[in-house]
């Protein structure tokens, strides 16, 4: 076993931590040589063996490059009788690698104007979208404003409307003055019946004398749905009190029920009540058909005002226009 460094012949340690050529069989300090000691001790027994210093290396390479020499040559004088073969060949490579350059380029320069114009679109585009953006931004705003405008309108058509109701509940309220001290006979079935009689009869059958109450009566008739004929009375007395009186004794006696035969001479009922406007007439109509639904439980009329309940145990809503009669 070597005991000296083959590179720079100082004494190699003896605990076998050295570089040994697999070929020369030479030791080398690990710094003397192309290996390190880690990488030394990572190779196995067989790399060990088949590792070379460099001057066997250099052996290697030396041989190598002779045996490359030795076979240009060779190819050389292989070579001399097919030149002009080689040369055409040389030529048409030429011209072929030429063409190919240029194909390259003009894909290349194809390929720069295509990103280009790629770019310009897209640029241009790109602008519409940002203007598209800005232009739905300011219908966005104009809606925005639109829909305030139309909230701020409703709520001033609500406003309105209140305030149109109320005049017409006010008007009608002063129509319904005239009717203050007035009561209405209703259902009478003969258009020729004499309206005097009939209030005195209703009178007497409430317990009034002949001559107590003072009054005078109208007797109104008009056309109704399939030509037949509406007759009722209206009787007129000097106060609404008096009327109230005598509308309070003519339901105490349950005056429609002892008629008979004295107004309708089929002995149907009469309908006795206070006197409306013609607007509030038309609303008790209508709200009579919804009584008749059963859509009320009671319906009547105190001091000129349309009153109504949904059920006996619902509190007392007056019925003032139309849309009251939605509401129930």
């Amino acid at each position: 076993m070597e005991t000296h460094c083959h590179s720079c012949t100082e004494e190699l340690p003896t605990d076998g931590a050295i570089a040994l050529c697999g070929k020369c069989k030479k030791g080398f300090h690990f710094d003397c040589t192309t290996i390190s000691e880690s990488s030394w001790r990572s190779l196995g027994p067989d790399r060990r063996k088949a590792w070379r210093c460099a001057n066997c290396k250099e052996d290697k390479n030396k041989k190598l490059k002779d045996s490359q020499l030795f076979t240009q040559s060779q190819g050389e004088r292989v070579s001399d009788g097919t030149g002009d073969c080689t040369s055409e060949i040389l030529i048409k490579l030429e011209e072929y690698e030429k063409k190919m350059q240029k194909n390259f380029k003009d894909l290349d320069t194809g390929i720069k104007n295509k990103l280009a114009d790629f770019e310009t679109n897209l640029n241009f585009y790109g602008e519409k979208v940002e203007e598209a953006v800005r232009t739905v931004k300011a219908m966005e705003q104009k809606y925005v404003l639109m829909e305030n405008r139309i909230e701020k309108s409703e709520q001033e058509n609500k406003e309105l409307k209140k305030r149109l109701r109320n005049m017409e509940i006010q008007m009608m309220d002063y129509s319904q003055k005239e009717f203050k001290n007035k009561l209405e006979i209703a259902n009478i079935k003969d258009a020729n019946v004499n309206a005097s009689t009939v209030v005195d009869v209703v009178l007497e059958k409430a317990g009034f004398s002949s001559g107590e109450i003072l009054h005078k009566e109208e007797k109104v008739t008009k056309k109704v749905e399939n030509g037949l004929m509406k007759t009722s009375i209206v009787a007129e007395f000097r106060t609404q009190d008096e009327r109230n009186k005598v509308l309070q004794k003519i339901k105490t006696a349950k005056v429609y029920s002892k008629l008979g035969n004295a107004v309708n001479q089929d002995e149907s009922y009469v309908f006795i009540n206070e006197a409306l406007c013609p607007e509030y007439k038309k609303i008790f109509y209508e709200a009579n058909k919804l009584k008749k639904d059963k859509k009320l439980a009671y319906l009547w009329i105190k001091d000129g005002k349309i009153l109504a309940k949904k059920t006996t145990e619902s509190s007392v809503m007056r019925l003032s226009s139309t849309d009251d009669l939605g509401k129930v």
